[in-house]
């Protein structure tokens, strides 16, 4: 934040005295030359890190999902042994298995999923 002030501060400047006729001290040029590249390392990272942060959140919507189906089998497993159904265990089971499914795919790495938000900045670039 506060580079980002002070290249605004330095592009003032050197638009002030453009438009007043005068030169552009070299020091000012040159710090707001160092400033724009500084920005653009901070942008990079920026976009790595949003790129890192979607990915993560992939992995913790399907760990989200397998939780949420052992949770479910475990349950179906409790409804079984007190009504004495097999039939709701074996549901119970299948669930279960899904459940460990979408852990294992949560452990997968996942770099280059396209994503509607993903597939929306290639389309616009």
């Amino acid at each position: 934040m506060a580079k980002s002030t002070k290249r605004h501060i330095e592009e003032s400047t050197a638009t002030l005295l453009q438009s007043l006729q005068k030169p552009v001290p070299a020091k000012t040029s040159s710090e707001l030359a160092k400033l724009n590249s500084e920005q653009q390392l901070i942008q990079q990272e920026a976009e790595k890190l949003q790129l890192e942060a979607e990915e993560d959140l992939q992995h913790h919507e399907l760990f989200a999902r397998s939780v949420a189906a052992l949770q479910v089998g475990i349950s179906m497993g409790g409804i079984a042994a007190l009504t004495q159904k097999r039939i709701v265990w074996y549901v119970g089971l299948g669930i279960a298995t899904i459940g460990i499914g979408f852990m294992v795919a949560g452990t997968l790495p996942h770099h280059g999923i396209a994503t509607p938000a993903n597939s929306e900045k290639t389309s616009t670039q």
